[in-house]
């Protein structure tokens, strides 16, 4: 069976405590992955991780297993416009998300559109989700007491502001 298997087939009772290991297990593998078995496991994986997402105990091992695919540029730009990712992303509620989940989440977000701003286009998909994405990156970088969020915050902007389709989500 494959790590995603477990996570369908764990007993009930199990099922809690399992989960944050398994997504630690694929974090930890997806990291180390070549370009091609990051492809493999995000094809196989990449709902397992989404479902888990919003649970508070998976939280930051699935942002983290986000963000290292998101590093690879053709998986980042796949990334894009894939709308469940965006949707629940949206919904992550940022004041209970820890401070390594909220890095992973900027570092996920920026690593996207960065391999967007590199092609010069953002997918009209995430343009629709511009006002929660603005919103993190200003918010994180006018509130936050981190000086790593905020600097990946600012990151994010400036790559946003090198192409036409960015500096459009910046105004909105």
């Amino acid at each position: 069976p494959t790590l995603a298997d477990l996570l369908e087939r764990a007993v009930p009772q199990n099922v809690d405590s399992l989960r944050p290991l398994v997504l630690g297990l694929m974090k930890d593998l997806v990291f180390r992955a070549t370009s091609h078995e990051k492809d493999a496991m995000y094809r196989a994986w990449i709902d397992h991780v989404i479902h888990l997402l919003p649970i508070d105990t998976c939280v930051e091992a699935a942002t983290a297993c986000l963000w290292n695919w998101a590093v690879g540029d053709d998986l980042a730009w796949q990334m894009a416009s894939h709308e469940r990712l965006w949707t629940t992303l949206s919904l992550l509620p940022s004041s209970t998300t820890s401070l390594g989940a909220r890095r992973n989440l900027l570092s996920t977000v920026g690593s996207i559109l960065a391999a967007c701003t590199t092609r010069q286009e953002i997918p009209s998909l995430l343009s629709s989700h511009a006002s929660w994405i603005v919103s993190l990156l200003l918010e994180t970088i006018e509130s936050s007491d981190d000086g790593d969020s905020r600097r990946r915050a600012v990151r994010t902007v400036r790559c946003l502001s090198t192409c036409t389709g960015g500096r459009d989500m910046l105004e909105r």
